[in-house]
């Protein structure tokens, strides 16, 4: 299962990252259809913004914590005796799923601040649920 330490528990672990991914694709392709009014759109942004948090942001901690458990010893450890690349993938990706975190939230916030946008509201004005930051540019 370990093949003496190579990390494969590490690398495994990073491949459950992709569950995420769906979600965050079918909002892509119902923001271009502007189906931003519907509530497959608002189901999916809940499960996207779950499945990220779980899939993604508690991944890195998770993955310390269970090889702490694995073998035995304290979770501030593990990063003395995991392999190199492993702690290097970690140190970069971790990063950037909090960011990415960090602006699906601030999207969330501005929906529900904004009180969403229904079917009219956006046909009269696609400025109100697209713009630059989920990939939607106004042509000219």
């Amino acid at each position: 299962m370990w093949r003496q330490g190579k990390g494969d528990f590490f690398q495994g672990v990073l491949f459950l990252a992709e569950l995420s991914t769906p979600f965050v694709c079918l909002g892509k392709v119902l923001i271009q259809y502007q189906q931003q009014h519907t509530v497959l759109h608002k189901v999916n942004g809940v499960l996207m913004l779950l499945a990220f948090f779980c899939c993604r942001v508690l991944l890195f901690p998770y993955l310390y914590y269970a090889y702490s458990r694995y073998a035995s010893i304290p979770v501030y450890v593990v990063p003395l005796v995991a392999p190199w690349q492993c702690n290097l993938g970690a140190a970069l990706l971790w990063p950037l799923q909090l960011y990415w975190f960090t602006l699906i939230c601030r999207g969330a916030l501005r929906r529900s601040a904004a009180g969403g946008c229904s079917k009219s509201t956006c046909k009269a004005d696609n400025d109100c649920c697209l713009s630059s930051s989920n990939g939607w540019r106004k042509r000219t």
